[in-house]
């Protein structure tokens, strides 16, 4: 799909719109990374108070993925469709993120400061809210501590995106109507379909064969 990167947040706000339109869809939201896929995206950081340096998950996502997940918001807020650009940036923690580097107050306004690399800007963002842990590769380990960025204030907006629905009825009615709707969009926009189900049900059988394959040694 040719469109300059300016556009690019356009694009995908207009696709969110259009998908949670669609007939079938219960929720929709994207994200960078989505549960069990084994994708990683991990700046260094450093909390407000603190000069150690952390090596931490992060993610990009929109409003509504959590919604679309079902991740629980247990404080503060969800991400809003005024979180853009043109707003003060702002990142959302994971459970184990606030336990473990947040410990002893109250998360929320908290400063992270995200140090440059050679892909990324140096930038900041106050905590707004803290979500429930999610595990990112194997079902097996324990929840990595994560960092929420809001999609449209991402410093390097990105073409592709995971969208994240969530059904309302039958699967493939709401897979055909989503596929209706992106194409509404632009119909050079190319789409790949996965069911979160199936993702589980593959991590478990791969844990399996590989508790039979050490059986062998």
């Amino acid at each position: 799909l040719d469109v300059a990167p300016e556009r690019w947040p356009a694009l995908h706000a207009r696709m969110l719109d259009d998908v949670a339109a669609a007939s079938g869809v219960a929720a929709v939201g994207s994200a960078a990374i989505v549960p069990i896929s084994g994708d990683s995206w991990v700046p260094t950081v450093i909390v407000e108070g603190s000069t150690e340096e952390l090596n931490v998950y992060f993610n990009r996502v929109s409003p509504g993925t959590f919604a679309a997940l079902r991740i629980p918001i247990g404080l503060g807020r969800d991400f809003a469709p005024t979180d853009d650009r043109s707003a003060p940036m702002v990142g959302i923690v994971s459970q184990s993120f606030a336990r473990r580097y947040l410990g002893g107050g109250n998360p929320l306004g908290r400063r992270l400061d995200v140090l440059r690399s050679s892909r990324l800007p140096a930038w900041s963002m106050h905590v707004v809210g803290v979500v429930a842990d999610i595990k990112v590769e194997r079902l097996r380990d324990e929840p990595e501590p994560m960092v929420y960025v809001a999609a449209a204030q991402s410093p390097v907006p990105r073409p592709f995106m995971n969208l994240v629905v969530r059904p309302s009825g039958p699967v493939p009615d709401a897979i055909a109507a989503v596929k209706q709707a992106i194409a509404h969009v632009s119909p050079h926009i190319s789409l790949d379909v996965d069911l979160l189900e199936r993702r589980v049900r593959d991590s478990i059988l791969r844990e399996r064969l590989l508790a039979l394959v050490s059986g062998f040694f």
